[in-house]
């Protein structure tokens, strides 16, 4: 996902093929492998593409195929400036010497996130990184429905008779596989629409539509999916028309309209509301209490203006509530209620939603954060934790966190090395201290603000849980986690253990894992390794490593 509104609306798709086998009856034999800028929003996008995994290192690699896909008009004004960018950058291969270690370090610079240049500097690099030259083709596919077009670019060794062929059986494969279409302005893919945003969400019942005879699946959160071939295409929330009674989605798509107040109507309406709401996110994560109303009503306008120009239709109506100083004390309230969610507040179910949605809106977030700065710079900046860590500091704590003999000061200290440890994971946000709610009691809440793509694989909202106790972590400990975590909408639980773990809890930890919770066991000879230069981070993501790595050929995952 790029950093600026102007690139969001086209899908940046980089498509590897690998030959299986090669008939002359049947053909072609070939897999792929796909890395899309929805996905993959952050710096795995340039991993993946620059780097092959074991999977397919014994194949015979096929084409390597860049698409830009999206409106008509987007991707043919992007295609006429990449064949402009082709010949700019041929012209400077011949000219200078040191072209190629120009374009090496270039693309070896820190990438947080995937842009348009970068995207376009990895198909030069594929050109140009073999010992054979390549020659750049491509052309445009336009697609049948919608306005819909593809832009697509890749390189040819030699004059083989079927690579155009090939080239477009990939595409179509692709076609088949992600089904991409325009909501607005803006491409998206059926596995992305599909996939994080509804995983984890409970099935409540099935229900059908009141105007027609289409029947939908009621998950948890009240979203609608349509059990059509094309429902993936109009996912909705619940609402009144279903069950003849004002829902709080209803309330919430009223009050933070700005139709209202603004006279400004947003097509289609559940993708600004997805937009707005990763806003607020945003909103709610940088270190200001207290929006001034002024400030508040400048950003707010100039974010319906993006999402006029790049992402939505929209249409003029009647203002109904003149005085915009209400309507944005409704964003305000909004945002306060998802920061107090963040902090462990109990809510009716708005909050909950927006953490559902970030398991996978969260490709939006570099395109926000990049907005906001335009605002609040400083506090963009500072919304990250400052704290430099210290092994020393690190060891010292947890030295008498272990020889404290009182139970109270024993917990406390423990909570602290806790503390220490996540705050010094770089994009995590400490929100919440001992926070206890009518229904559960958390020790500790982050909330995540990177732009890290291991990180939001943990989601927005992590739970922790220190235990300094004597004994093990038993089965019915891992499970008393999982209510808290379903009611908030939590996809991660990190646990601290001074005693350990058993291993039928261990094992519980991986059935949960299988079923969408990621509870990450931290023993203390875990946390002694942090002691001897073991980084925080690499220990959370080889804990998560190894979670997936003892059920990937689970059985589990298919039930």
């Amino acid at each position: 996902m790029a950093t600026n509104f102007e690139e969001v609306s086209v899908l940046s798709v980089v498509i590897k093929s690998y030959i299986i086998f090669e008939d002359e009856e049947e053909g072609l034999g070939y897999e792929i492998e796909i890395t899309d800028s929805l996905k993959h929003p952050f710096s795995d996008f340039k991993d993946r593409v620059l780097n092959t995994t074991k999977v397919w290192r014994d194949k015979e690699p096929g084409p390597t195929i860049f698409l830009n896909v999206g409106h008509r008009e987007e991707v043919e004004l992007y295609n006429e400036v990449w064949k402009r960018k082709i010949k700019k950058f041929f012209r400077e291969a011949t000219e200078n010497e040191n072209f190629l270690d120009s374009l090496d370090r270039e693309i070896k610079e820190p990438h947080n996130v995937i842009s348009q240049n970068l995207f376009f500097l990895l198909y030069v690099n594929e050109l140009f990184n073999n010992e054979i030259l390549k020659a750049p083709y491509g052309g445009i596919k336009e697609l049948e429905e919608d306005d819909l077009s593809i832009s697509f670019f890749f390189g040819i060794e030699g004059y083989e008779n079927y690579e155009f062929d090939f080239v477009n059986d990939i595409i179509n494969l692709w076609i088949v596989k992600e089904k991409p279409f325009l909501k607005g302005y803006q491409c998206f893919t059926r596995s992305f629409v599909l996939g994080e945003s509804i995983k984890g969400r409970r099935i409540t019942t099935m229900i059908g539509n009141p105007e027609s005879d289409h029947v939908s699946l009621l998950v948890e959160g009240g979203l609608l999916i349509p059990l059509n071939e094309d429902g993936y295409k109009s996912l909705s929330y619940i609402d009144s028309q279903y069950i003849n009674q004002w829902t709080v989605k209803d309330v919430e798509m009223i009050l933070k309209n700005p139709v209202y107040a603004y006279g400004v109507g947003f097509e289609p309406a559940e993708l600004f509301h997805e937009w707005q709401y990763v806003l607020l996110y945003g909103l709610a994560t940088l270190p200001i209490k207290k929006y001034p109303i002024q400030k508040l009503e400048i950003v707010y306008e100039s974010f319906m203006e993006r999402v006029k120009q790049n992402i939505c239709y929209f249409y003029k109506a009647e203002v109904i509530l003149p005085d915009k100083t209400e309507f944005l004390k409704v964003v305000q309230k909004g945002i306060d209620q998802l920061r107090s969610y963040l902090t462990g507040s109990e809510e009716e179910g708005i909050s909950k939603n927006i953490i559902f949605l970030m398991k996978n809106r969260y490709a939006f977030l570099p395109v926000i954060y990049n907005f906001l700065e335009s605002f609040f710079w400083k506090e963009v900046n500072e919304r990250f934790e400052k704290l430099e860590f210290s092994i020393k500091e690190f060891g010292d704590l947890l030295d008498e966190a272990k020889n404290l003999k009182s139970g109270y000061e024993k917990g406390l200290l423990f909570e602290e090395v806790a503390s220490y440890f996540l705050r010094s994971v770089y994009g995590l946000k400490l929100m919440g201290h001992r926070i206890k709610e009518e229904r559960e009691e958390v020790d500790l809440y982050f909330c995540n603000v990177s732009l890290d793509p291991f990180l939001w694989n943990l989601g927005a909202l992590i739970s922790v849980e220190c235990k300094n106790r004597k004994e093990k972590i038993k089965v019915s400990d891992v499970r008393n986690l999982v209510p808290v975590m379903d009611s908030k909408g939590i996809k991660t639980c990190i646990v601290f253990s001074m005693a350990g773990y058993t291993q039928i809890s261990l094992k519980e930890i991986e059935h949960q894992f299988v079923n969408g919770r990621n509870i990450i066991p931290l023993s203390m000879e875990d946390l002694e390794k942090v002691c001897c230069n073991y980084p925080p981070n690499k220990l959370l993501a080889d804990k998560m490593k190894e979670l997936f790595t003892a059920t990937e050929n689970d059985h589990r995952l298919l039930y």
